[in-house]
């Protein structure tokens, strides 16, 4: 199938067409061309769609999602989150790993990427910093780093303890890991 987007606002700050008007040519769900806006009529081979009150723009990447599978999928699974996300815009998004159990092992990871080989979104991997996000005890991040771990978080939950803080920076240091973490301090 053959598709034009006929007077669509381009927003890609690496293309030549940025915050232009453009015709945007589709075929088989793939941008085939770009050109400058020229008033196309349909034809029965090809669909025009007239976007001036449309933008198109690269796929965009939710930092928090949570998406509680394992131990809720009742609530949603990753695959259906990753639909939603896909529906929205997002081409990416990470995964909190505020599930139950958290996600803080080599198998959770694995297990997420497992769903990505189904996904047309690609699933990122956060895991836990503290061992059931409880904020005692360290879960070994140079191993989960080295399994695909993207960043560390004990996401919705919040590290209290300063001393857990900083032996996570120094490990994270040793890698070059990235700590996402949420800013509360409950005892204000």
């Amino acid at each position: 199938m053959y598709f034009i987007f006929y007077n669509v606002l381009l927003l890609d700050t690496r293309s030549i067409w940025h915050e232009k008007r453009v015709n945007l040519h589709i075929k088989d769900g793939i941008i085939c061309a770009v050109e400058a806006t020229v008033h196309i009529e349909s034809s029965n081979i090809i669909t025009v769609t007239d976007c001036s009150t449309q933008c198109v723009s690269i796929g965009w990447i939710d930092m928090r999602v949570l998406l509680p599978e394992p131990g809720l999928e009742h609530k949603e699974t990753l695959l259906h989150g990753a639909k939603v996300a896909q529906r929205g815009g997002f081409t990416d998004i990470v995964l909190l790993p505020n599930t139950l159990p958290a996600r803080q092992t080599k198998h959770d990871i694995a297990f997420v990427k497992q769903c990505q080989a189904q996904s047309l979104v690609a699933l990122h991997p956060m895991v836990a910093v503290t061992i059931d996000t409880k904020g005692q005890d360290l879960t070994d991040m140079i191993d989960l780093h080295h399994a695909g771990a993207v960043a560390f978080s004990d996401g919705t939950a919040t590290i209290l303890q300063t001393g857990i803080l900083l032996k996570t920076l120094q490990y994270l240091q040793l890698f070059g890991g990235v700590l996402i973490q949420r800013p509360a301090e409950k005892t204000l």
